[in-house]
């Protein structure tokens, strides 16, 4: 898809951070929340969140309407806990546009030294929707999906018209030859598609290896071209179903 850099583009940069000089604000905080939302007509955003373990942004950008939201909650996290923050959001625009966020972790705890890098990204040429529930902890070692009573759900992704989709994670304490990977890639032309994540999780392996757990199901109209990998460096149980009856390609299963 052709890229434009808008004319009358705002941009708009928000830095949420939990972290002055290395030092925590308060030395036992009680839980906060930030609440970002923007809306409007042909302008693009960033929305940037950093904490000692995370990097994290949401960018979007449209030639017509365009909004998002985003709340991050955040507490003191335990030895033990799993009360690192979270992040819920959700974008969506009309027209031309994209939709991205770009998740860090590199954890700071000397027994889970997870480290990890997650991307969700959308364009379209017509519409499209992302939304995400992340939540970052040193105990599982990176961005983590977890269940209804933990705090997290799911992560989904809408495009109609020209549209490409995808999202990637891998380890990241060895680039060059990491111990896992995933990544899934969707393209159609004049048709729609949707992705919806129940589970994305980089877990760092305290008496184990490091590892990614992934359960994803891809629905679409159209005759989409899809490309799906998966890196297990040592181990690990993948399995793929695609359903031309019911036009879903889904996969679950984790690698290490």
């Amino acid at each position: 898809m052709k890229k434009r850099i808008l004319g009358i583009a705002l941009t708009v940069a928000i830095l949420a951070s939990l972290l002055v000089g290395g030092t925590v604000l308060a030395a036992d905080p009680t839980e906060g929340v930030i609440s970002i939302a923007m809306a409007g007509s042909g302008f693009g955003f960033e929305v940037w969140t950093r904490t000692a373990d995370v990097e994290d942004v949401f960018r979007g950008n449209s030639d017509s309407t365009l909004e998002m939201a985003q709340t991050i909650r955040y507490q003191p996290s335990g030895q033990w806990t799993s009360d690192a923050p979270d992040i819920d959001r959700h974008g969506q625009f009309s027209g031309d546009g994209s939709l991205e966020t770009e998740s860090w972790y590199d954890s700071t705890k000397a027994w889970w030294d997870g480290a990890s890098y997650t991307k969700y990204y959308v364009e379209s040429d017509t519409a499209a929707f992302l939304g995400q529930n992340l939540h970052f902890d040193g105990y599982f070692g990176g961005v983590k999906d977890v269940d209804q009573w933990k705090k997290q759900r799911d992560a989904q992704i809408y495009a109609e018209g020209n549209y490409s989709m995808s999202l990637f994670s891998v380890d990241q304490r060895e680039v060059d030859h990491p111990d896992y990977g995933f990544s899934f890639e969707a393209t159609d032309s004049g048709s729609k598609g949707t992705l919806f994540v129940d589970t994305l999780a980089t877990i760092a392996g305290h008496n184990g290896p490091d590892k990614i757990i992934v359960d994803f199901i891809y629905s679409y109209d159209g005759s989409p071209g899809v490309d799906i990998s998966f890196l297990a460096k040592t181990g690990g149980s993948i399995t793929i179903i695609t359903d031309f009856l019911n036009e879903t390609v889904s996969g679950s299963g984790s690698a290490w």
